[in-house]
C-alpha cells in the first residue's frame, strides 16, 4: 500500500493514515482496542516525532516518540520531565509484533 489508507485489525485496533511501501509512514492515527489513541508522525512503521496520546477518558498528552518508544511528555504542568516513563514502548510487545506481521500483509486497498 502506498498513500492514504485505513487498516482495522480483528481485535478492534485501527490505523488511519499514510503508508509508504506497506508501512505506516507520514501522519496517522492509531487506536488500540481499549480506546487509547496515538495521533502523529510515523517513520518506517513506528511512531516517531511529536504526537498526541489520548486516553479513553479524553485526557490528552503531547509527547515525543523515537523509533516507536515514547521518550518524553512535553505537557507536564508540574515541571517534571517524567523520566520514569522515558523509553517506554508506545505499543506493548504483542501489539508491536502483530503490527510488524500485519505491515507485511496490508490490504492493497481500503
Amino acid at each position: 500500500m502506498h498513500g492514504k489508507g485505513v487498516y482495522t485489525w480483528k481485535d478492534g485496533r485501527r490505523y488511519d493514515g499514510d503508508y509508504v511501501m506497506d508501512k505506516k509512514h507520514g501522519h496517522g492515527r492509531y487506536q488500540w482496542a481499549d480506546g487509547r489513541v496515538y495521533d502523529g508522525p510515523w517513520v518506517n512503521g513506528k511512531q516517531h516525532g511529536q504526537g498526541e496520546y489520548i486516553l479513553p477518558d479524553g485526557t490528552q498528552k503531547i509527547g515525543v516518540w523515537v523509533d516507536g518508544k515514547r521518550v518524553n511528555w512535553l505537557d507536564q504542568t508540574d515541571g517534571a520531565n517524567n523520566d520514569e516513563t522515558a523509553a517506554q514502548p508506545a505499543n506493548d510487545a504483542k501489539d508491536q509484533q502483530e503490527e510488524e506481521n500485519n505491515d507485511q500483509n496490508q490490504p492493497s486497498e481500503n
